[in-house]
This record gives C-alpha cells, sequence and structure tokens, in this order.
C-alpha cells in the first residue's frame, strides 16, 4: 500500500511531504560482498536471497545511528514500499521531520553532506564460502536502517547520482594513473642515441599487467553471474584441513 501525502514539495531530487523528507527508489542492500564493521567476514548478499527476503522487514525504522542504546529520539524515518529491484532490496525513505534529530539529518542529507543508509540485517541462516572468504547469506531479516556517512554498501545512496559520481571518478583516477605511467616512458628529444630496450620492457610489463588485471576481474564477474543462476548450498567441514566448496 502507498501512503498518501496532503502536501508535497521539492528541494532539487528529493521531495518534502508534510513537512517531511520523502526519498524514492534507494538501495537499502545490493547484492554483492559487503564488510560491516562489526562482522568478523565479509558478507555475500546474492541476488537470490535479496529477492527472497526484500519484504522481510521485522521493523522498518530509520535511525540516525547505528548504536543499539540509541533513545527513542534517534528515530528519525522509516522504510516505506520495500521492493526488490535493479538486483537490490530497494525502497522510499521518509524522513518525518518531527524532532531535532530527524530536521538536522534533512538539512544534512539534502546539503549533500550526508549520503548514505546503512540496513541492519540479521543474518538467520549462512555459510562460510573459503574461495571468496565470505560468509554467504541465505536467510535474512532486515530489522531497520540508519543514516550515516559512509555504509557496507557502497552502492546504497540516498542520491543515485552521486554514486555514479564517485564509480566515474575512480575510473578517472586509474586512467591518470596509467596515463602518467606511460608519460614517464616516453623517449625526450636527445642528440645521441639513447637506449630504449629497458623503457619497452617496462612498458610492456605495464601493459601485461593491466591485461591480467581485465582478466581477472572479467573472471570473477562470470563466477559470481553462475552463482547467481544456479545457486549451490556451501557447506564445510569443521575441524578439517579440506573445505569442500562448489566454485571449484
Amino acid at each position: 500500500m502507498i501512503k498518501k501525502y496532503s502536501s508535497i514539495s521539492k528541494i532539487g531530487k528529493y521531495e518534502i511531504v508534510d513537512g517531511g523528507l520523502l526519498i524514492k527508489d534507494v538501495k537499502i542492500m545490493a547484492s554483492g560482498i559487503w564488510h560491516a564493521i562489526n562482522a568478523f567476514y565479509p558478507i555475500r548478499y546474492g541476488e537470490t536471497v535479496l529477492s527472497q527476503y526484500a519484504n522481510n522487514w521485522s521493523d522498518k525504522s530509520v535511525w540516525s545511528t547505528h548504536d543499539q542504546n540509541r533513545s527513542i529520539t534517534k528515530l528519525i524515518g522509516e522504510i516505506q514500499n520495500p521492493h526488490y529491484e535493479d538486483s537490490a532490496c530497494m525502497g522510499d525513505v521518509f524522513l518525518h521531520g518531527k524532532t531535532q534529530e530527524s530536521k538536522e539529518s534533512i538539512e544534512l542529507i539534502t546539503a549533500g553532506l550526508v549520503d548514505s543508509i546503512s540496513a541492519e540485517i540479521a543474518i538467520i541462516e549462512s555459510t562460510y564460502c573459503a574461495q571468496i572468504e565470505a560468509d554467504n547469506a541465505k536467510n535474512i531479516e532486515f530489522v531497520s536502517a540508519a543514516i550515516v556517512p559512509h555504509g557496507a554498501c557502497k552502492v546504497c545512496k540516498l542520491n543515485q547520482e552521486n554514486d555514479k559520481m564517485v564509480e566515474i571518478e575512480e575510473l578517472e583516477t586509474k586512467l591518470a594513473e596509467l596515463t602518467a605511467k606511460v608519460d614517464s616512458l616516453v623517449i625526450p628529444e636527445a642528440t645521441e642515441a639513447v637506449d630504449i630496450a629497458p623503457l619497452t620492457k617496462e612498458l610492456e610489463t605495464t601493459k601485461t599487467a593491466l591485461g591480467e588485471a581485465v582478466k581477472q576481474n572479467k573472471a570473477l564477474e562470470e563466477r559470481i553471474v553462475k552463482l547467481e543462476k544456479a545457486p549451490v548450498e556451501i557447506t564445510t567441514q569443521v575441524n578439517s584441513e579440506k573445505v569442500f566448496d562448489p566454485f571449484e
């Protein structure tokens, strides 16, 4: 059921409704391997488990902190319309603006100073996978969420456009590093012969390393796609050196 509001206005891409802030179609948890600060191992959330449990919420509250001893004044909003879409648990984030904490959170978000949402998830069942060095979540329950400066899920942003800009900036940085590396191999004008063999060898080494990195990235993507399409139970043998893994 979609909630109806009595008044709506806009601040940029955000909607101001009934004195609160509504942000639609936010990724609450996306498929991938994410490492929370309080978790011993990274946790893999696959598309299958997210599609199955995207609407499994015991509490849709949104808080201003993950602190378990938080007071009721830290309750700043709620998750509305949770559902599975685009390889993620999506939802609308509504901050009510009824308390000072909620009002300040709205100001920080609309000013672009805070832009991440972090789901609080109970892992009901998971198995450790040695090959990816992470726990593979199999049964989960969403128990709330918090607005944070930086969350474990790197693509779970209140403004998805900012997430795309981060990806572009990272690519531009890598391109600049490679360009600088190549430029450093350019031979300056000289009046006498220059031995270019060492420079040529270093350039070829750089190209080879880049090619191997691309191959490894492609292989990893293919492995993840295969895992999503044909999920297999992952088991381990306790107190044994041998680990049984479905990815072999």
